[in-house]
């Protein structure tokens, strides 16, 4: 488990016992950070989600979507559709 959730008393205890599965606080064992703080549960999903904007990103470029230039065409009509929207 990750994010500010943790930081409730007993919620591992209580996560196993309601939802009869394992459960774990969540750590970081992929990423260095410079400030120790980053590394508490509560960053997590924070640190999560910009390791993964980081791999997304291409650059000066844009974005690099997965799956190619089909998400890709697909992202330009969506964005195209939303400028129209807008007065």
């Amino acid at each position: 488990m990750i994010g500010g959730g943790t930081k409730i008393k007993n919620i591992i205890s209580v996560a196993k016992k309601q939802l009869r599965l394992p459960a774990v606080l969540g750590t970081n064992s992929n990423i260095d950070s410079v400030i120790d703080k980053v590394n508490e549960t509560e960053f997590l999903n924070a640190l999560g989600l910009v390791a993964w904007g980081s791999q997304v990103y291409n650059g000066g470029s844009g974005l690099r979507m997965p799956g190619g230039a089909i998400v890709e065409k697909g992202v330009e009509k969506l964005k195209k559709m939303f400028k129209s929207l807008v007065p």
